[in-house]
């Protein structure tokens, strides 16, 4: 399989860049990451840097570490993560892809983003409402790596897999959200591990 990356990678006038953009922006709009808009423009992909909107250019913005990146990755854009996976590639080669236009690396040490009750619920929130939005970008994706990889993939088995997420995103959005009334950071401590598991799973939860 060629090691090239999708073209999308580093082409931000891709027209994926419009869905993978927004997903962000939109997540930082219902507050499903808090501090959001405190990252450092340079953290984001090039497409995705709206200063003062999307991302700060302030001194002490914060930098997410590369298991944040992926968390991310994992949680919000599992659908495509998926995709990726399809092809013998893991998370860490999404993202290298996803961010491969960003101007700060990712941080051996995770930020400080708070997150509660209240992010979570409006996690679940948003990616249950984008269920849609969230296919068509895996479906881009997918096509992006097919024409790298230069084969053609069963994109029937990829359909039934999101199928799939598109069950398990309406339980979830009928279930109560955990106990988790501690506010603790992404990434860390007990809390990133069980979110860490429950994405594994399917289930999207912060």
């Amino acid at each position: 399989m060629s090691s090239e990356k999708p073209a999308f990678c580093a082409d931000g006038k891709k027209q994926i860049w419009r869905r993978l953009c927004g997903k962000w922006t939109q997540a930082l709009d219902v507050g499903a990451i808090a501090n959001g808009t405190h990252v450092c423009c340079g953290s984001l992909p090039q497409p995705c840097r709206k200063s003062g909107l999307t991302c700060s250019e302030k001194a002490n913005c914060l930098v997410p570490s590369c298991s944040q990146e992926e968390w991310y990755l994992r949680s919000v854009e599992a659908d495509a993560d998926h995709a990726f996976r399809m092809f013998g590639k893991d998370t860490s080669e999404f993202r290298n892809c996803s961010f491969s236009t960003q101007s700060l690396p990712c941080a051996q040490r995770d930020a400080r983003f708070a997150t509660s009750e209240l992010t979570d619920a409006a996690l679940a929130t948003l990616l249950n409402l984008n269920a849609e939005a969230l296919e068509a970008t895996a479906w881009e994706v997918l096509q992006e790596i097919a024409a790298v990889a230069g084969s053609k993939v069963a994109f029937t088995e990829f359909g039934e897999a999101v199928t799939a997420e598109v069950r398990e995103r309406a339980l979830f959005s009928r279930r109560s959200v955990v106990d988790m009334t501690d506010v603790h950071v992404i990434g860390t401590g007990p809390s990133k591990r069980r979110s860490l598991d429950n994405t594994a799973n399917g289930k999207r939860k912060l």
